[in-house]
């Protein structure tokens, strides 16, 4: 193959190497690459970095950096709801765009309303939802995906927070939806996660509104051996981010559905078949649904590193 001399007469000789780590809480192969699954916080651990670009075309070296999936961790709902977390990803663009060494990377996944973070890539935690009150109380935060809206005393209702802060492109997630008037105690849903994800819905007035969907991902990242990564959605692929419902505090009304990729479905309160605020999913960043007690917590993050 002609491989590069090292050195000044040591005679060492450099050869043609493959990526070789360790890390996270599952790992599996997929043909030729290997897939890295980190459901809590740890480290990727580098022991060997590929040298392809030393030898371009060999196909006993692979490349010096990485896929990935970054999903933040989703928040809670309030009366408006939760915004799914931040949804970041570099499939399927070819491996690249994120370069490693022989190293230790940290690894953080959100948990509830928190960051996940790998190598560079950070995705934030969705946006809370609204609280019930007058012009002056809590708004819903912008994040990831934006918080939804909750009633108050403004005619018009109040707008949910805003996604995709801060700012990355492609964007990260959505904002959230407006709440009803202040004749009724409803919540807009949360955005979801995303560049293809929706915004959270304005509440009808007769409902709380539904969580946005948030983004699918296609199984062929994962690989056919991977354990069940995100949820089932509307279309293929494996769904995160999903926006938390809206809630709905009169009568035997719904609250908003969550949205695909984990959001929770927000409360109804009536006096028969009363319905609790949903929790967004475990490790799809989906948001909580919505509730004037304690709403549904956000679902926690993922991580994936693929090369």
């Amino acid at each position: 193959f002609g491989y590069q001399v090292l050195g000044f007469g040591g005679g060492d000789r450099a050869v043609p190497q493959f990526t070789v780590a360790s890390g996270g809480n599952a790992t599996h192969t997929d043909g030729d690459y290997k897939i890295h699954a980190f459901t809590g916080p740890g480290s990727f651990v580098v022991s060997q970095a590929g040298n392809l670009p030393d030898f371009p075309g060999d196909p006993l070296a692979g490349p010096s950096s990485v896929s990935y999936l970054v999903v933040a961790g989703g928040t809670g709902g309030a009366v408006g709801g939760g915004g799914g977390g931040g949804f970041r990803t570099s499939y399927p663009s070819p491996a690249g765009n994120n370069p490693i060494s022989a190293a230790s990377f940290p690894v953080t996944v959100g948990g509830e309303n928190s960051d996940s973070v790998f190598n560079g890539v950070t995705s934030t935690s969705g946006g809370s939802g609204q609280h019930y009150g007058g012009p002056s109380s809590q708004t819903a935060s912008p994040g990831g995906a934006g918080g939804g809206g909750g009633a108050s005393s403004v005619p018009a209702g109040r707008d949910g927070g805003s996604g995709n802060t801060p700012p990355t492109s492609p964007p990260q997630g959505k904002d959230g939806g407006r709440s009803g008037n202040n004749s009724q105690i409803v919540g807009g849903g949360g955005g979801g996660g995303g560049p293809s994800g929706q915004v959270g819905e304005n509440s009808p007035g007769s409902r709380g509104g539904n969580g946005g969907n948030g983004q699918p991902l296609a199984t062929a990242f994962f690989g056919p051996n991977a354990p069940s990564y995100g949820v089932p959605g509307p279309s293929s692929g494996r769904w995160f981010s999903g926006g938390g419902g809206g809630s709905y505090h009169q009568g035997n009304i719904d609250g908003g559905t969550g949205g695909a990729g984990g959001g929770g479905r927000g409360t109804r309160l009536g006096p028969s078949n009363p319905l609790p605020a949903q929790a967004g999913t475990a490790n799809t960043g989906g948001g909580g649904g919505a509730s004037t007690g304690p709403g549904g917590a956000g679902g926690s993050g993922l991580v994936v590193i693929k090369y």
